[in-house]
């Protein structure tokens, strides 16, 4: 191994360690809270990264650098052109490093079977010491650990979705040891999920689990039959049945959920990111651009929001529409939403063929990087997830595990 391998792979485990946990968090860019610590290292990532690319000859696939520049250049230009072109440069930066230093990463560094098992007993590492710390914290405060780290809980859902890929590639091997400490890993995150949640929260939660519980079996068996896709759906109805008549009756909860004003507020967004869009559709308005600005001129058409006040507060209180894909659409301009969702569609429809026929020497079975994206990709809807250091470098980590050539590399 080279030294610039060395260096690269010194630089990627650091960072997988220190986003995983949040720490050191950093706020000092321009009066806002942002992963300084953990941007700076996502970059320094990428460069080591590519230096090592370069040293070995790795060929890395044209048209994903390509679609990797415009990306870049569109974040780039939105925030130089931006009402606050300072903290929306230095915030497309950290957006930018995250999610780009973790695919290149991924593609670069763990290309073949080795690096992929790394990586796979790296997340499972990294998920029992955050497990350990959830639940420790939880029984001696009361409180799990995000909420000495990470003010926002939500994030936990997604952090554990995607960190579960060790876990779910452990039930995979077949190995009936490490097939139960597999299922006992996705058994302790259900149980920090459920230990985070408070009232709804805990609906929401487990929601956001049924898709890893529901194909757990498909990645056991690791072939696709009528008898265990069968047995999938069963098992994601019975998940949902019993999550919903646990926690309340259904026509209760449903009932709760559109009279609540988060609820209602998620879908105001929706015809008010739009607004946003109409007047901003190129280059965005800037990931630090206040959402506020454009209250003067907006008419509500939606009947079902009889308090505006508490939309108007909420939008200032959070700025933001609180779903990935508006985000990208209000803050960084049309063509990068749908550049990005064009690029994430391909990956995922790779993801799926391989899932299908799982090429040989893949280091584990496909399914355990199918199940975290496609649930974290479900889960964006809720949250503008890939906004947060960590959430982006994981997503794309497991992204860049898709082989950009149909097979592994040797």
């Amino acid at each position: 191994m080279s030294l610039a391998e060395k260096a690269a792979w010194s630089f990627f485990f650091l960072t997988c360690v220190a986003v995983a946990f949040v720490q050191p968090y950093l706020f000092t860019v321009f009066g806002h809270e942002a992963d300084v610590y953990g941007g700076l290292l996502c970059a320094v990532s990428l460069i080591t990264a590519l230096a090592a690319a370069r040293s070995k000859g790795v060929a890395l696939k044209p048209s994903h650098l390509t679609v990797s520049f415009i990306l870049l250049l569109l974040a780039i230009i939105s925030g130089a052109f931006s009402s606050t072109p300072l903290s929306s440069s230095a915030r497309s930066f950290f957006l930018m490093s995250s999610g780009l230093g973790g695919f290149w990463c991924s593609q670069i560094l763990l290309r073949n079977e080795v690096g992929k098992r790394v990586f796979m007993w790296l997340c499972v590492g990294i998920l029992v010491g955050f497990l350990a710390i959830s639940l420790l914290t939880y029984f001696v405060w009361g409180k799990t650990i995000h909420y000495l780290i990470d003010p926002n809980p939500r994030t936990l859902i997604n952090r554990i979705l995607l960190l579960s890929l060790g876990p779910i590639a452990m039930i995979g091997t077949r190995k009936p040891v490490t097939v139960i400490l597999g299922i006992l890993l996705v058994c302790l995150s259900y149980v920090a999920l459920l230990l985070d949640a408070i009232g709804f929260n805990r609906f929401i939660h487990t929601m956001s689990i049924i898709l890893l519980v529901a194909w757990l079996l498909v990645a056991v068996f690791g072939r696709w039959t009528k008898l265990q896709l069968a047995l999938v759906l069963c098992s994601g109805v019975v998940v949902f049945i019993t999550a919903v008549y646990v926690f309340s009756p259904i026509q209760s909860k449903l009932h709760t959920i559109m009279n609540d004003n988060r609820t209602k507020y998620r879908l105001e967004n929706y015809e008010y990111s739009w607004h946003i869009v109409k007047q901003h559709p190129v280059i965005g308005i800037g990931l630090e651009t206040p959402l506020s600005q454009f209250l003067w001129n907006y008419d509500s058409k939606l009947t079902r929001w009889p308090n505006r006040q508490f939309f108007y507060d909420m939008v200032k209180q959070i700025n933001s529409p609180d779903n990935m894909y508006l985000a990208f659409m209000v803050y960084l301009g049309l063509p990068f939403l749908l550049l990005y969702l064009c690029a994430l569609l391909g990956m995922l429809w790779k993801l799926l063929r391989i899932a299908w026929r799982p090429p040989p020497g893949f280091g584990f079975h496909p399914l355990a990087i199918l199940i975290p994206v496609v649930a974290s990709t479900m889960h964006f809807v809720d949250l503008d997830a890939l906004l947060y250091g960590d959430i982006n470098w994981y997503f794309h980590v497991l992204l860049g595990l898709v082989p950009a050539y149909g097979g592994s590399s040797k």
